[in-house]
């Protein structure tokens, strides 16, 4: 078996954006707790870690998307309000998310 050691495409996505961005993406994150904070505390305590997980999860992508569109007062307060209840998993996946990104690009730039 073989494989190609080099990008031969790059998905650039389509012309259709329905991504939530600024406030509402804060706002639908907000909604998502509020609606599902229960199942959520109760899979907590069949599988101790998993709320932490799922806060640092949301809100990691959830920041690094508010930075990347220039809401970074919106980003910081986002942090403060739920990103912390994911503790250091928030800035493990905060980190790996953006190197990777930065990575991604730094690669595709030079391959052309």
């Amino acid at each position: 078996m073989g494989y190609v050691p080099f990008i031969l495409l790059e998905f650039l996505g389509n012309e259709v954006d329905n991504q939530v961005y600024g406030k509402a993406l804060y706002n639908l994150k907000k909604t998502f707790f509020e609606q599902f904070g229960k199942e959520i505390d109760r899979i907590d305590v069949e599988n101790p870690g998993f709320k932490k997980r799922t806060y640092a999860a949301h809100f990691a992508s959830a920041v690094i998307q508010l930075i990347r569109k220039g809401n970074f007062i919106l980003a910081i307060r986002m942090y403060f309000i739920y990103g912390t209840k994911g503790g250091m998993e928030f800035w493990s996946i905060f980190f790996k998310k953006t190197l990777s990104g930065l990575f991604r690009k730094f690669r595709l730039s030079n391959s052309m």
